[in-house]
This record gives C-alpha cells, structure tokens and sequence, in this order.
C-alpha cells in the first residue's frame, strides 16, 4: 500500500510541473508576438525617417517614383515580411490596393517639397509578416 502512495504523488508532481510549462510556454509566445509588432513598428519608422532624410528619396517621393523607393525599402526590411508603399496627394487617404487579412501594420510621413520642386505628398508603408 505505501508504495503506490509513492507513485501516485510522483504522478501529480509530474502533471503539476507540466501545467506550470504549458503556462508558461503560452505567457512567453504572447510575449514574442508583442515584441515582433514593436520591431516592425520600429523597422518602419526608421524607413520612413531616411526617406525624409534624404534628398534623392524626397524627390523620388514628389516625383511618384514607386521604383526607386521600392528598391531602397528591399534593402532595409527582413525578408520575412511583405510590405507595400502608396504615394498619394495630402489630402487623399492612402489605402492598399490588395486586401490582407492579417495584421497590417502602416506608418505613413509627409514629403513636401525640395529645392526643384514644391510639391507636398504622402507616402504610407504598409508591413505585414508573409
């Protein structure tokens, strides 16, 4: 009889210590996700402030040239997310032409103008993970 007293307690201490893992395997996922969103929301950000940075890519902007901003963004975001740009009037709203329905992420800044041309325009990125 004392032995499988023994037994059955090893069982429970074994069915409790997989129950404090599963919890906490689930808390650190949830985790993860919450600081892949701050790194995407970062990655923008930092793409958007060197377009407004630099002169070429401000006037890639006033000009609406799509090609050369989308190039300048493949060499700065991972190649585990997809992204679209919009260039648009200050007044229109920017939205993508193809829908998603997963979590996009989407940051836009204001280009107004460069020494060749006064021309205020919009550029938004929209991120989502592949």
């Amino acid at each position: 009889m004392k032995g499988k007293r023994g037994w059955i307690r090893i069982v429970e201490a074994f069915i409790a210590i997989l129950m404090i893992s599963g919890v906490l395997v689930f808390i650190m996922s949830e985790r993860t996700k919450t600081t892949s969103n701050e790194k995407i929301d970062i990655i923008v950000k930092v793409i958007l402030r060197e377009i407004t940075d630099s002169e070429d890519l401000r006037n890639a902007v006033v000009s609406d040239d799509v090609g050369k901003l989308t190039d300048f963004i493949a060499t700065r975001i991972p190649s585990t997310l997809n992204y679209e740009i919009k260039i648009c009037e200050i007044d229109n709203i920017c939205s993508m032409q193809t829908y998603i329905p997963e979590n996009v992420y989407a940051q836009e800044a204001v280009v107004s103008s460069t020494l060749d041309e006064y021309n205020v325009k919009k550029i938004k990125i929209f991120v989502w993970q592949k």
